[in-house]
């Protein structure tokens, strides 16, 4: 029991001689730091979503072109000229920026990373959307003539793969440049990839063609045959003047030789009658239609001539060309900062 009680005070006083720990005081006017808050994560909410190209067809990407100077229904019409002539490539699955405003909202997009035609953004976006090659232009005025130009772009490889222009004084004549334009435009991309390239689209007639020489020479034909109609009422006519000369030379032979006189007056004027009634039965319709023929050929041959003149005066060539892009080494596209 005395053993237990001396462990015991032994005990108490080891641990009462044992050092304690302390903590500083805290200054006055100095609050206790805080624990540190783990930093917020932030969550983007990702745009919706966008199908993926039809498996061996290439995405392309139709920007909204720029416009200078030209109202924005031409701009969108020629827009819509792109993505329709594109969508007909069997090779190319199209969406328009449309069809982007409504999927992600391109516009807004664009403005928060402040992104304009260059390698790094026009690959970003394209990216983003699944679409490996992107096509942007301007549509502006030179003059009193519609300039288109386009640029197809790689977003795969960053770099451009060719440009091409056309103009007209006409906008009703872009339809049919753009169709062909865009043929030239994609070409380089089919060439590389080895892909077949439908036919190119007729060629363009920018002028009447031969219809105004066709008109000119239809008058001339009418003419002729008018002037034919009256060479018809001149035989009868003719006939008729030979005939009564015959019967005033038949008179004149009177008294001297009265039963030959009396002959030939006789021939002459049964010639003279058959002459006018030559002339009353056909002749007098075939002058006035041959006078009328003549007016009308002459019109008309006027008319191609002037027609023909006024065509060739309408100079409206194309004389955009298309330029095939130099390769560019592959740019690397960062993220908007």
């Amino acid at each position: 029991m005395l053993v237990t009680v001396s462990l015991a005070i032994a005990s108490s006083g080891a641990r009462a001689g044992a050092p304690l720990y302390i903590p500083p005081s805290q200054p006055e006017g100095q609050k206790k730091p805080e624990d540190p808050k783990p930093a917020p994560t932030t969550t983007t909410t990702p745009p919706a979503a966008v199908k993926p190209a039809a498996v061996g067809r290439a995405r392309v990407l139709v920007m909204d072109l720029k416009a200078s100077e030209v109202p924005p229904t031409t701009v969108e019409t020629v827009t819509n000229i792109i993505v329709s002539g594109l969508s007909t490539y069997e090779t190319l699955d199209v969406i328009s920026g449309e069809d982007v405003k409504k999927l992600v909202e391109l516009e807004a997009t664009r403005t928060t990373m402040g992104c304009n035609e260059d390698a790094s953004c026009l690959a970003e976006i394209a990216g983003a959307l699944g679409a490996q090659l992107v096509v942007f232009g301007a549509v502006g005025k030179l003059g009193d003539a519609t300039v288109i130009t386009l640029n197809l772009f790689d977003s795969q490889k960053a770099q451009a793969l060719g440009r091409v222009s056309t103009q007209s004084k006409h906008i009703d004549r872009l339809p049919k440049r753009v169709a062909a334009k865009l043929h030239e435009l994609v070409a380089p991309y089919h060439e590389s990839n080895n892909l077949v390239m439908p036919p190119p689209p007729p060629p363009e007639e920018t002028g009447p063609g031969a219809l105004p020489w066709i008109t000119a020479g239809a008058g001339a034909i009418v003419a002729a045959g008018g002037a034919a109609a009256a060479v018809l009422v001149a035989l009868p006519l003719l006939d008729y003047n030979d005939a009564r000369g015959r019967v005033v030379a038949a008179e004149g032979r009177f008294p001297n030789d009265n039963a030959a006189a009396v002959d030939a007056a006789k021939i002459a004027q049964s010639d003279l009658t058959s002459a006018r009634n030559a002339y009353n039965s056909y002749g007098f319709l075939a002058l006035d239609g041959g006078v009328a023929l003549v007016a009308v050929g002459i019109a008309t041959a006027g008319a191609g001539i002037a027609w023909a003149v006024a065509a060739s005066q309408d100079d409206d060539p194309d004389i955009g060309g298309a330029a095939a892009a130099p390769a560019a080494s592959t740019a690397t596209t960062g993220g908007a900062q």
